[in-house]
């Protein structure tokens, strides 16, 4: 499987091939810092798609009570086919 983000020019921002074959149950995640400006989406391809999910998910950055830094889901949308 492979994961990339594109940006609105329709540029590869990342990629990644999840380290090899995903079997079932396992899950494969793609990261990069985004600034405030311009649209993104995300691609998965494989060579079967027949049982693949996904989803973009954008986070920001948040400090807890212990001062550890945390992800908190701001918006998330399913991969479309």
């Amino acid at each position: 499987m492979t994961v990339k983000i594109i940006d609105e020019a329709g540029a590869t921002k990342a990629t990644s091939t999840c380290d090899g074959p995903l079997g079932a149950g396992e899950f494969c995640s793609l990261d990069i810092a985004l600034g405030f400006v311009g649209a993104f989406s995300c691609t998965a391809t494989a060579s079967s798609v027949a049982n693949l999910r996904g989803a973009l998910a954008l986070e920001e950055q948040v400090v807890d009570s212990f001062g550890l830094f945390q992800l908190h889901v701001v918006r998330a949308a399913p991969l479309s086919r």
